[in-house]
Protein backbone atom coordinates (compact mmCIF):
# COMPACT_ATOMS: atom_id res chain seq x y z
CA UNK A 1 0.00 0.00 0.00
CA UNK A 2 1.73 3.37 -0.73
CA UNK A 3 1.27 5.83 1.85
CA UNK A 4 1.40 9.73 0.62
CA UNK A 5 2.54 12.74 2.38
CA UNK A 6 0.01 15.59 1.97
CA UNK A 7 1.60 19.38 3.31
CA UNK A 8 -0.44 20.97 1.18
CA UNK A 9 -3.91 21.05 -0.67
CA UNK A 10 -5.23 23.73 -3.59
CA UNK A 11 -8.87 24.75 -4.08
CA UNK A 12 -10.24 26.66 -7.13
CA UNK A 13 -12.98 29.39 -6.05
CA UNK A 14 -15.77 28.82 -8.85
CA UNK A 15 -17.13 25.67 -8.52
CA UNK A 16 -15.04 24.42 -5.65
CA UNK A 17 -15.23 27.22 -2.97
CA UNK A 18 -18.22 28.58 -4.56
CA UNK A 19 -20.56 27.57 -6.87
CA UNK A 20 -19.85 28.38 -10.50
CA UNK A 21 -21.03 32.00 -10.35
CA UNK A 22 -20.13 32.91 -13.91
CA UNK A 23 -22.33 30.14 -15.12
CA UNK A 24 -25.35 31.65 -13.35
CA UNK A 25 -24.31 35.02 -14.01
CA UNK A 26 -24.71 34.12 -17.44
CA UNK A 27 -27.76 32.77 -17.14
CA UNK A 28 -29.24 36.03 -14.81
CA UNK A 29 -27.80 38.60 -17.40
CA UNK A 30 -29.20 36.32 -20.56
CA UNK A 31 -32.91 36.46 -18.84
CA UNK A 32 -32.43 40.20 -17.44
CA UNK A 33 -31.84 41.84 -20.71
CA UNK A 34 -33.36 39.59 -23.06
CA UNK A 35 -30.30 38.57 -24.75
CA UNK A 36 -30.88 35.84 -27.41
CA UNK A 37 -27.96 35.35 -28.64
CA UNK A 38 -26.60 32.76 -26.07
CA UNK A 39 -23.51 31.50 -27.62
CA UNK A 40 -22.02 35.41 -27.93
CA UNK A 41 -22.64 36.26 -24.59
CA UNK A 42 -20.63 32.76 -23.47
CA UNK A 43 -17.85 33.58 -25.36
CA UNK A 44 -17.34 37.00 -23.57
CA UNK A 45 -17.09 35.30 -20.46
CA UNK A 46 -14.95 32.42 -21.78
CA UNK A 47 -11.75 31.69 -20.88
CA UNK A 48 -10.84 30.93 -24.11
CA UNK A 49 -7.72 32.91 -25.57
CA UNK A 50 -8.48 36.79 -26.78
CA UNK A 51 -12.11 36.30 -25.82
CA UNK A 52 -13.04 39.40 -23.17
CA UNK A 53 -13.11 36.99 -20.40
CA UNK A 54 -9.89 35.82 -20.31
CA UNK A 55 -8.14 38.98 -21.00
CA UNK A 56 -10.21 40.02 -17.48
CA UNK A 57 -9.30 37.13 -15.89
CA UNK A 58 -5.36 37.64 -16.93
CA UNK A 59 -5.54 41.02 -15.75
CA UNK A 60 -5.12 42.47 -19.55
CA UNK A 61 -7.89 44.46 -19.41
CA UNK A 62 -9.78 46.47 -16.97
CA UNK A 63 -13.55 45.13 -15.59
CA UNK A 64 -14.59 48.86 -17.03
CA UNK A 65 -13.00 47.77 -20.25
CA UNK A 66 -15.04 44.02 -20.17
CA UNK A 67 -18.06 45.18 -19.70
CA UNK A 68 -17.60 47.94 -22.16
CA UNK A 69 -17.57 45.45 -24.90
CA UNK A 70 -19.60 43.27 -23.52
CA UNK A 71 -22.33 45.76 -23.48
CA UNK A 72 -21.40 46.79 -26.93
CA UNK A 73 -21.12 43.11 -28.50
CA UNK A 74 -24.68 42.70 -26.83
CA UNK A 75 -26.16 46.15 -27.84
CA UNK A 76 -27.12 46.69 -23.94
CA UNK A 77 -27.07 50.39 -22.83
CA UNK A 78 -23.91 51.09 -21.00
CA UNK A 79 -26.29 52.73 -17.53
CA UNK A 80 -26.80 49.14 -15.93
CA UNK A 81 -22.73 49.01 -15.97
CA UNK A 82 -22.58 48.50 -11.90
CA UNK A 83 -26.01 46.35 -11.53
CA UNK A 84 -24.75 43.83 -13.97
CA UNK A 85 -20.95 43.32 -12.68
CA UNK A 86 -23.33 42.89 -9.18
CA UNK A 87 -25.12 39.97 -10.54
CA UNK A 88 -22.19 38.81 -11.84
CA UNK A 89 -20.23 38.64 -8.53
CA UNK A 90 -23.36 37.93 -6.63
CA UNK A 91 -24.00 35.07 -8.39
CA UNK A 92 -21.38 32.75 -6.51
CA UNK A 93 -22.58 31.25 -3.21
CA UNK A 94 -20.71 29.48 -0.60
CA UNK A 95 -20.95 25.22 -1.07
CA UNK A 96 -22.29 23.64 2.42
CA UNK A 97 -19.99 22.62 3.91
CA UNK A 98 -16.44 24.18 2.57
CA UNK A 99 -15.60 25.81 5.34
CA UNK A 100 -15.94 23.44 7.83
CA UNK A 101 -13.71 21.33 5.35
CA UNK A 102 -11.21 24.11 5.51
CA UNK A 103 -11.01 24.88 9.45
CA UNK A 104 -10.38 20.72 9.39
CA UNK A 105 -7.61 20.72 7.10
CA UNK A 106 -6.18 23.79 9.78
CA UNK A 107 -6.45 22.25 12.58
CA UNK A 108 -4.38 19.35 11.00
CA UNK A 109 -1.73 21.76 9.90
CA UNK A 110 -2.26 21.23 5.84
CA UNK A 111 -1.07 24.41 3.79
CA UNK A 112 -4.01 25.83 1.84
CA UNK A 113 -3.96 27.52 -1.09
CA UNK A 114 -6.05 29.11 -3.58
CA UNK A 115 -5.32 29.06 -7.26
CA UNK A 116 -8.16 30.76 -9.14
CA UNK A 117 -8.83 32.32 -12.40
CA UNK A 118 -11.16 34.84 -11.25
CA UNK A 119 -11.40 38.24 -11.40
CA UNK A 120 -9.96 40.94 -9.12
CA UNK A 121 -12.98 42.93 -8.45
CA UNK A 122 -14.64 39.71 -8.03
CA UNK A 123 -12.07 38.60 -5.48
CA UNK A 124 -12.46 41.58 -3.38
CA UNK A 125 -16.08 41.87 -2.82
CA UNK A 126 -16.49 38.43 -2.18
CA UNK A 127 -13.87 38.80 0.29
CA UNK A 128 -15.46 41.88 1.75
CA UNK A 129 -18.72 39.54 1.81
CA UNK A 130 -17.85 36.34 2.60
CA UNK A 131 -13.86 36.99 4.70
CA UNK A 132 -12.90 33.46 2.38
CA UNK A 133 -9.47 34.67 2.29
CA UNK A 134 -8.87 33.94 6.17
CA UNK A 135 -8.83 29.93 5.42
CA UNK A 136 -5.89 30.15 3.08
CA UNK A 137 -2.00 30.32 3.47
CA UNK A 138 -1.40 32.01 0.04
CA UNK A 139 -3.16 32.65 -3.41
CA UNK A 140 -2.42 32.40 -6.84
CA UNK A 141 -4.66 34.51 -8.68
CA UNK A 142 -3.84 34.48 -12.69
CA UNK A 143 -4.43 38.73 -13.04
CA UNK A 144 -1.66 38.84 -10.34
CA UNK A 145 0.85 36.54 -12.57
CA UNK A 146 -0.79 37.62 -16.57
CA UNK A 147 -1.66 33.88 -17.07
CA UNK A 148 -4.20 32.26 -16.97
CA UNK A 149 -4.68 29.17 -14.90
CA UNK A 150 -4.62 26.80 -17.42
CA UNK A 151 -1.17 27.74 -18.12
CA UNK A 152 1.06 24.89 -16.90
CA UNK A 153 4.07 27.33 -15.96
CA UNK A 154 1.92 29.62 -13.25
CA UNK A 155 2.52 25.76 -11.17
CA UNK A 156 6.46 27.09 -10.88
CA UNK A 157 4.89 29.82 -8.17
CA UNK A 158 3.93 26.92 -6.25
CA UNK A 159 7.17 24.84 -6.02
Amino acid sequence: MTTYNIKTIVFDLGGVYFTPGSFLAIEKIKEIYDIENEKLLREIFSDKPNSEGYLLRRGLITIDKFEEKLFSKLGISIKERKHTRYIWFGSYCIHYGIEELLETLKRNNYRLIIFSGNVRECIEYLEKKCGFLKYFDDTVFSFDYNMNKNDISLLDFFL
